[in-house]
């Protein structure tokens, strides 16, 4: 069942985040993502642009901290400055 909910949430989160330009429901079924799967690549990088792209440093800061991955969230920090 793990596996099919991946599925379905990953193509809800792309239709929402692609088609119907919804960045607050993407943003929550990507979430869903990460709590179904931690660690999953395209998850990890849609939350991150678009914490960056709204400006939500805390958002990012909670994205990070879920893996203690403090120098990738520096990095981020500093190459979205630029």
């Amino acid at each position: 069942m793990t596996g099919a909910k991946l599925v379905i949430l990953q193509k809800l989160g792309s239709l929402y985040l692609d088609r119907v330009h919804d960045t607050v429901k993407s943003v929550a079924t990507w979430k869903r993502v990460l709590q179904v799967q931690p660690g999953h690549p395209k998850a990890l990088r849609v939350l991150r642009d678009s914490h960056l792209a709204n400006g939500d440093y805390d958002g990012l800061t909670e994205l990070y901290a879920q893996t203690q991955d403090w120098d990738g969230l520096a990095e981020v920090l500093v190459s979205g400055s630029r």
